[in-house]
Formats: C-alpha cells, sequence, structure tokens
C-alpha cells in the first residue's frame, strides 16, 4: 500500500472517530439537559403548589385538581397527621427525604421533589419515561 493511501486511510480513520465522538457528546449532553428540564419543571410545579398549601387551597374537595395538573405529573399533600390528598401515597414515595430524587422503576423514569409545605409534605412526581424514550430514539439516529 502507498504512502499517499495510507495517509488518506489515516485520516478516514481519525474523522470517523472524531465524527464519533461528537455523536456520542451530543446524546450525552441530550440525556443531561432532559434530566435537567424535567428537574426545574418538577420544582417548579412543587413551588407552585407549596404557595397554594400557603392559601389553604390544598384543602378540600378542589384539591384534586390541582394535585393532578397533567397526565404525567402527579402531587400528594400529606398533612402533620399523615393523611394524604388527593389519594394514599404510594409507598415508594413515603420513605423519600426533603429535596430532589430520581427514581427508576420498571417502565418508569421518575423526578420527585419532596418539600415541607403549610402544615404538612408535599410531594410531586413527575414520569419521563415519554422523554427518556425520545432521547433513546435520539441516540438510535446517531
Amino acid at each position: 500500500m502507498s504512502l499517499k493511501r495510507r495517509v488518506a486511510l489515516a485520516l478516514v480513520a481519525i474523522v470517523a472517530l472524531f465524527i464519533a465522538a461528537q455523536g456520542m457528546l451530543a446524546y450525552l449532553s441530550l440525556v443531561d439537559q432532559e434530566d435537567d428540564l424535567v428537574d426545574e419543571l418538577v420544582l417548579t410545579q412543587a413551588r407552585q403548589l407549596a404557595e397554594r398549601a400557603e392559601r389553604g387551597e390544598l384543602r378540600g374537595p378542589s384539591a384534586a385538581a390541582l394535585l393532578r395538573p397533567g397526565p404525567n405529573l402527579a402531587a400528594w399533600f400529606v398533612d402533620a397527621s399523615g393523611t394524604a390528598s388527593p389519594a394514599p401515597l404510594p409507598a415508594h414515595l413515603a420513605s423519600l427525604a426533603d429535596g430532589p430524587h430520581r427514581l427508576g422503576r420498571p417502565y418508569q423514569e421518575l423526578h420527585v421533589v419532596v418539600l415541607p409545605a403549610a402544615g404538612g409534605r408535599l410531594y410531586v412526581q413527575y414520569d419521563a419515561e415519554q422523554n427518556e424514550a425520545k432521547v433513546r430514539e435520539f441516540g438510535g439516529y446517531l
């Protein structure tokens, strides 16, 4: 093989390696960006609900609509007596400390924020499995 051909193959290999590295970096950036975006969404929703709890809006029959704002987003308010609204608190959330959490469960990628609210604790959960599926799909295209 001639020197010219070996140099050309080396350049092709270097370019291919560079493109593969760029693709991997793009994918990893998207994974981090998606997680950060969902964490921010859940934290914002939790803060808004905490403000409503301070105003007493999370008590009574209207609380159910406020605590189920979307198909992938759910929230529970647990008062000082341990009573959860609008439904019993799921077991996977009961032992969580205050702060943000990420829970991997079968067919679910849960982003959870737990924080103290007026007279109790607020649990906000977002199932990001659809978002994660789109990230994996993007990775497949790369």
